[in-house]
């Protein structure tokens, strides 16, 4: 065996009296390129430049081979890894091994080519240069070793592939695919603009490269370039995209028609978007960070995303302009197990199709962390903080939320979420109730909860999210919540409530009239104080408890002066440990003019208190509308003030209306 200083040196030596070489470097010793030669004589076989080479140019035949084991090392052919040299020739020519790039005729003889082998990218501190995209044909797997790479960020990163391109209008690495128009027209390359349409893959226009893998390589754009995107996989079924990063171009990872066990473990740090899967791209797993450089993207990107958002969304206009950490778009089944997004416009984007999010963590996300529309999805665990919001939800979004916890950030605002069609199931502990919005809390309804530093948008279910006045109580109690809403054709609502809880001992003014139909409503407080003012209750064939209460009547003017009127059917009406001051010319129950009811009125352990003109229960005008009433005045309860020597006890009735009393 002989021993020889570079591969130049090896091509130039004619073997004499031995068959193997051993070569110390491909340009110099130590470089990575070298390795164990040995000649064959009787070989005709194309040079390759790197596993095998022609003894001084000539085609005669014998060659110089060499003896390896798997994987394919870009140093064998000639790249340096010294981040001047332009390396995209060797690299290419290390993935064309055996000629497997060699354009078939027809997009079916393309689709069949297959490497089956692996590329490996050594580490280097300065990185590989590349001026062109690097392409991968199917079932070719880009790796690269991981630590004593790349020194970036003050880390000495994995392999790096710096992508110093002379026009930005390119991908660093893309997937080996062809198109051709039609299925009759030339077969030529995809534009850097173009993706993997589904008509087009069905159909068989658009060549498939499937089973690429990239491992463990960085790609970054040199300060002062752009880049318009990191990696682009089209039609490429269960491609591998693990431990990869990318800086400084637009878009960090394309996926278009990559069904079928595609998976996305990355990082980003990019301009307009992390991820983006468009078209096709079924059952794709998509993970890691993507986090966001404030620099302008080209305008080149938003014309690429024009047509994902379109005007029947039910979004604000506008949204191709907008940056995103990951975008699914008319993709199905995709999911995430473990995905962050961080200072984009919107953290993650799901159009047009399915999606399951394991765990999600967005931050700083301006607009909001979710959006979606037209979609099926399922976020089990969303956490983060200082979004816009954390959701936008455009028409047809039928969503379920397990645990949000946003910490500063609200769920959603009115505005953002689509009244068409959309159903978004939330936990208990998202206070956003929008009768019309289809927000439901996954929380039993039978309590309203209410106090006086709640919030009326609040859905009230909760004593964590209390609402803020007696009014808005009342008509939640009423309401329920339509579970699923078309603008023209509402489903049926959510079951009422059965009672309002009362958490402090603020007085509340109803300054709304309600109306309380073919429902039971107990209202129920530490001895808050209800003041009804020129505003009331209407009792529908209803039921009403007020217990451990303050009531107040203060109505100004002389005719709608009660707290309570009785309007039609069957109505019940109890005061139970309640307190009731009523101002002169005060009732506390009426009798519509324009109802007729039956009225039954029960007091326990309450203290009325009034004046001589006071009254607890006040006839109709002109007593021409006739209601019945039944009275029962507890033993533990008492009339005070100047109702309590009259004999009618306040009770100014016809006598014949009365049914039955004990005042």
């Amino acid at each position: 065996m002989m021993t020889i200083t570079n591969i130049a040196a090896l091509t130039s030596t004619t073997p004499s009296g031995t068959d193997t070489a051993t070569v110390l470097g491909y340009y110099q010793a130590g470089d990575g390129g070298g390795g164990t030669f040995y000649w064959d004589a009787l070989s005709t076989e194309d040079a390759d430049q790197g596993t095998i080479f022609l003894l001084n140019g000539s085609s005669a035949p014998g060659r110089w081979k060499r003896l390896y084991e798997p994987p394919l090392n870009v140093k064998w052919f000639g790249a340096k890894g010294d981040g001047v040299t332009d390396d995209f020739a060797a690299i290419q020519a290390t993935i064309n091994y055996r000629g497997v790039l060699t354009p078939g005729s027809t997009i079916g003889e393309i689709s069949a080519r297959g490497a089956g082998y692996t590329v490996l990218l050594p580490a280097t501190k300065e990185g590989y240069r590349i001026t062109a995209p690097v392409r991968l044909p199917g079932y070719c797997a880009l790796t690269g070793e991981v630590g004593g790479g790349y020194d970036f960020l003050g880390i000495q990163q994995q392999s790096a592939l710096i992508a110093d391109f002379a026009s930005p209008y390119h991908w660093a690495i893309e997937t080996d695919t062809y198109m051709s128009a039609a299925g009759t027209g030339p077969i030529t390359a995809i534009p850097y603009d173009g993706i993997a349409v589904t008509g087009a893959v069905g159909n068989g226009w658009i060549s498939a490269c499937s089973g690429v893998r990239v491992e463990y390589v960085s790609i970054v754009v040199p300060s002062g370039k752009r880049l318009f995107g990191g990696i682009r996989i089209l039609n490429g079924g269960g491609a591998k995209i693990r431990n990869c990063f990318v800086f400084g171009a637009d878009i960090g990872i394309l996926l278009s028609a990559c069904w079928g066990a595609t998976e996305v473990q990355a990082q980003t740090l990019t301009y307009k978007a992390g991820v983006i899967a468009m078209n096709s791209n079924n059952n794709c797993t998509v993970n890691g960070y993507y986090d966001r450089v404030d620099v302008t993207p080209l305008p080149e990107t938003t014309t690429f995303l024009q047509e994902v958002f379109p005007i029947d969304a039910d979004i604000p206009a506008g949204y191709a302009a907008k940056t995103f950490g990951f975008l699914n778009n008319y993709s199905y089944g995709s999911s995430s197990t473990s995905l962050i997004t961080e200072h984009w416009d919107v953290g993650v984007a799901v159009c047009n199709g399915t999606y399951s999010c394991s765990a999600l963590y967005a931050e700083a996300c301006h607009d909001e962390a979710i959006m979606t529309f037209t979609a099926h999805a399922v976020f089990n665990e969303v956490t983060g903080a200082s979004n816009g919001k954390t959701l936008r939800a455009g028409t047809l979004s039928d969503l379920f939320f397990g645990v949000v916890d946003q910490l500063d950030t609200p769920f959603t605002t009115h505005d953002s979420i689509s009244r068409y069609q959309s159903q978004i199931s939330v936990p208990a502990t998202i206070a956003a109730f929008y009768p019309d919005r289809n927000i439901i809390p996954r929380v039993e309804r039978d309590v309203i909860y209410l106090q006086s530093t709640g919030s009326d948008d609040n859905h009230g279910f909760l004593e964590t999210c209390p609402v803020k006045t007696l009014a808005t109580a009342l008509k939640r109690a009423m309401a329920g919540q339509t579970p699923y809403y078309n603008s023209t054709n509402p489903a049926e609502q959510t079951a009422a409530a059965k009672k309002i809880v009362i958490l402090d001992t603020a007085n509340y003014s109803l300054d709304t009239t309600v109306s309380l139909e073919s429902a039971k409503v107990v209202i129920v407080g530490g001895q808050a104080t209800l003041t009804f003012g020129g505003s009331w209750i209407y009792l529908y064939d209803a039921t009403l408890v007020l217990r451990n209460l303050n009531i107040v009547n203060s109505a100004p003017g002389s005719w709608n002066n009660m707290c309570i009127w009785t309007t039609e059917g069957s109505n019940s009406l109890t005061f139970e440990s309640c307190t009731v001051s009523l101002d002169p010319g005060k009732a506390l129950v009426g009798l519509d003019y324009y109802g007729a009811s039956m009225l039954h009125v029960s007091v326990n352990n309450t203290t009325i208190s009034g004046d001589s003109s006071s009254l607890v229960v006040q006839t109709s005008y002109a007593n021409t509308t006739p209601h019945f009433l039944t009275y029962i005045f507890g033993n533990q309860s008492a009339l005070a003030s100047g109702l309590a020597g009259r004999s009618d006890k306040g009770i100014n009735l016809p006598a014949a209306w009365i049914i039955k009393s004990n005042a």
